[in-house]
């Protein structure tokens, strides 16, 4: 196991970094990512490990915030490493796989041994940027693993009926979404209303997001599209190009295409999502989590229709802009604690 140098430690200055493992049986490629990702001054390299067991003795050790793992090497392989690594703790690991055969059943396979995510890399070295491949790693290990300054615990208390008192619950985060959804979400008891997701992530990484909003809560995850029709005891992700609006007949809730409506953004689909709940005169719980993108006109008007807006503390966020002018100018918000967050949402 080699450990960081003393000048790459001392980017730990920097505020918040990601701790990265590496681990990686050729040296070649243990190096490459090495320097594509030290590239970036939000990442730091505290660790490198030549196989599966050097790996889990390293997570033991150097408690990085997220790790890249290969799959096929000697001794303990990267599937192995990562069951073990999981199952001592929350640290999520990154597969990368040069392994050409069956890539969707191999990537099956890893996310059911316990890794957030599968990069396919090249097997040289010389042409591991190909392709856009280095800025996907940069962008997983970031989005897997930023971390607030106050990472918890944080207590939950016995679940309330927050979730079940209203007719839609609302998302929004970003940065720091992964550590929020396992810190704010968890098992909901029956009944829960229809989750709507509006999140502020590379592309890159919704696929894994979504895995693990749904391995958090055990509820079915789906993409929002012409004609979903919202069901309680499921999460919907609003995507980042579709035109829709959200119509309501009695009791039955559903999105249709609407031509005349611009096209969401990532980071304006909660603000477009919130406008459309207000005017089909839906009840919300509407729920800030870490990097999510609130605009103060969109907040107002949902208060000014009864939703009851929650507000994840700022000082367990790894971002929160536009948190404090939301608490400050908007009555109705009120800060908690990503437990308090789950106690009110009626999870365990």
């Amino acid at each position: 196991m080699k450990q960081a140098s003393s000048t790459v430690r001392n980017a730990q200055d920097r505020p918040h970094p990601v701790h990265l493992l590496i681990c990686d049986d050729s040296i070649f490629m243990r190096m490459a990512i090495r320097t594509l990702c030290e590239e970036d001054p939000r990442i730091v390299v505290i660790g490198e490990a030549r196989d599966g067991a050097e790996a889990i003795e390293a997570v033991r050790t150097l408690q990085p915030d997220v790790v890249t793992m290969d799959v096929d090497m000697p001794g303990v392989d990267g599937a192995s490493a990562t069951e073990r690594i999981v199952r001592e703790s929350e640290i999520p690991v990154i597969m990368l796989s040069g392994i050409n055969r069956s890539r969707s059943a191999l990537t099956d396979h890893l996310l059911e041994c316990g890794a957030v995510d599968v990069i396919w890399k090249s097997a040289s070295m010389m042409d591991i940027d190909i392709g856009g491949v280095a800025q996907t790693i940069i962008e997983k290990v970031l989005f897997w693993g930023q971390k607030p300054a106050n990472p918890g615990p944080y207590p939950a208390g016995d679940p309330q009926d927050g979730a079940q008192a209203h007719d839609v619950v609302l998302l929004s985060l970003g940065d720091g979404g992964p550590h929020a959804v396992a810190a704010a979400l968890g098992e909901p008891v029956a009944g829960t209303a229809p989750i709507i997701v509006a999140a502020d992530i590379p592309m890159a990484c919704m696929d894994g997001f979504m895995r693990r909003l749904g391995r958090v809560t055990g509820l079915p995850v789906t993409h929002v599209e012409d004609g979903t029709a919202l069901h309680h005891d499921n999460i919907y992700v609003v995507p980042g190009t579709a035109r829709l609006r959200l119509k309501r007949e009695g009791d039955e809730m559903s999105f249709h295409p609407d031509p005349a409506a611009a096209p969401l953004s990532n980071n304006s689909a909660f603000s477009t999502t919130q406008v459309m709940l207000a005017n089909a005169g839906m009840t919300a719980l509407i729920v800030l989590l870490s990097g999510g993108r609130p605009t103060m006109q969109a907040m107002k008007l949902s208060a000014a229709r009864g939703a009851r807006i929650l507000v994840q503390s700022p000082d367990t966020c790894v971002s929160s802009a536009g948190f404090a002018e939301v608490l400050a100018d908007v009555e109705s918000a009120k800060a908690a604690t990503p437990g308090e967050i789950r106690r009110i949402l009626g999870m365990r």
